[in-house]
C-alpha cells in the first residue's frame, strides 16, 4: 500500500454553515495542516471568522479578475474561478501526491471502512479521478443538520446526481472546470461525491436568499442556480419525495458496468468511450458519457443508504 500526501482545497464566499462540515471531514482524513481555503470576497462571514484555527487561508478581496473584459455581466465567473483553482492545484501538487477540490457543500467519501485516505492509499495510481454524485435530502423526521457530526449518521435519503460525478480528485496537474477536467478521467464507483445542498432545509432558504442578493449585485455565477427562487427550490425538493422508493441499494456499481463496460480498466476519453453530449470536446465531464435513457430510468427513484454507512467516515 502506498502512503501518499493529500491536500484538500475549497473556495468560499460567506459559507458559514457548510464550511465547518467540510473542514471537520477533511481534517479527519488528511490533517488540518493540509487543508487550503480560498476566501473569495466574503462580506458577511469570512473563512477566518468561521474557522479561527484554519492554517491556510488565501483571501481574494474583490470579484473582478484583472483580465475580465466582461465584468459588467460576469458571464465568465466560473471560467475565471476554475482557472485560478486549477493553477492553485497545480502548485500544491509540487508538494502533495493528490489534491481533492470541492465546494463547501460537497465532500468526497469512499465506500471503505478506513475512509477516503485509506481507500486512495490502496490505489496503484490516482490520476484524475471521478466518483458517483449523490444528492442528500433531509427527511421530515430528521433533526436539523449538525456540521460537526458524521453526515451519514444524520442523513440517509439520496438521489443520484449524474452531473455531480466530478473528476476533482487530482493526482496529477490538470485544468478543471465546474463538472469536468481536461484530461483522461478514471471513473471509480467506490467514490461518492456527497452534495449537501438539501441536507438542511432551514439553512437552504437562508443560503438561497443570500445568493439571490449576490446574483442581483452581479457578484456570483450569472449562469448558475444562484438566481433560483425559493419556490423553485422547494419544487425541486417536492419532486424528489414524489419519486418511488427503490428497494435496491447502491445500484450504481452494476449500472456503470453496463454504461461504461471498460471503465475499471481504462480512463474516460473521447477515444475510449462514446460521448452522448457535446461532441469531441477536450473537457471530460463523465455525465456526457452516460446514456441519458439509462440514467433517466434511475431518476424515477429515490434511495436509502445502507445502515453500514453510519460507520463510514463522512
Amino acid at each position: 500500500m502506498t502512503k501518499r500526501r493529500y491536500a484538500a482545497l475549497t473556495m468560499v464566499r460567506d459559507e458559514d454553515f457548510y464550511l465547518p462540515n467540510w473542514y471537520r471531514y477533511y481534517a479527519g482524513q488528511f490533517g488540518e495542516e493540509n487543508l487550503f481555503i480560498i476566501d473569495h470576497n466574503s462580506t458577511e462571514a469570512s473563512a477566518k471568522s468561521i474557522i479561527p484555527a484554519a492554517k491556510n487561508i488565501v483571501n481574494i478581496p474583490f470579484d473582478t479578475p484583472a483580465n475580465d473584459k466582461n465584468a459588467d455581466r460576469r458571464g465568465s465567473f466560473d471560467d475565471q474561478r476554475f482557472a485560478a483553482i486549477g493553477n492553485f492545484v497545480r502548485s500544491l501538487l509540487s508538494y502533495y501526491d493528490c489534491v481533492v477540490f470541492n465546494d463547501t457543500d460537497e465532500i468526497y467519501v469512499a465506500d471503505h471502512a478506513n475512509g477516503l485516505c485509506g481507500y486512495l492509499d490502496e490505489l496503484p495510481e490516482i490520476g484524475i479521478r471521478s466518483g458517483v454524485g449523490l444528492e442528500i435530502y433531509q427527511h421530515e423526521n430528521d433533526a436539523p443538520f449538525d456540521p460537526l457530526q458524521n453526515v451519514f449518521s444524520q442523513r440517509r435519503h439520496y438521489s443520484y446526481r449524474w452531473n455531480f460525478c466530478k473528476p476533482h480528485i487530482l493526482g496529477e496537474p490538470a485544468d478543471i472546470a465546474g463538472h469536468g477536467a481536461y484530461g483522461p478521467v478514471r471513473f471509480d464507483t467506490n467514490l461518492l461525491l456527497v452534495h449537501l445542498r438539501f441536507a438542511d432545509l432551514g439553512h437552504l432558504e437562508q443560503r438561497q436568499t443570500r445568493r439571490l442578493v449576490a446574483f442581483s449585485q452581479m457578484r456570483g455565477g450569472q449562469k448558475s442556480r444562484w438566481k433560483q427562487t425559493i419556490d423553485e427550490t422547494h419544487k425541486s425538493i417536492s419532486k424528489f419525495w414524489k419519486r418511488e422508493e427503490s428497494p435496491l441499494e447502491l445500484i450504481h456499481h452494476d449500472l456503470f458496468d453496463e454504461l461504461l463496460p471498460e471503465h475499471r480498466k481504462q480512463p474516460i476519453t473521447n477515444d475510449n468511450f462514446h460521448r452522448f453530449n457535446g461532441g469531441k470536446i477536450a473537457n471530460i465531464r463523465p455525465v456526457d458519457f452516460f446514456d441519458p435513457d439509462a440514467t433517466k430510468d434511475v431518476d424515477k427513484y429515490r434511495f436509502i443508504l445502507p445502515d453500514r454507512f453510519k460507520n463510514i467516515p463522512s
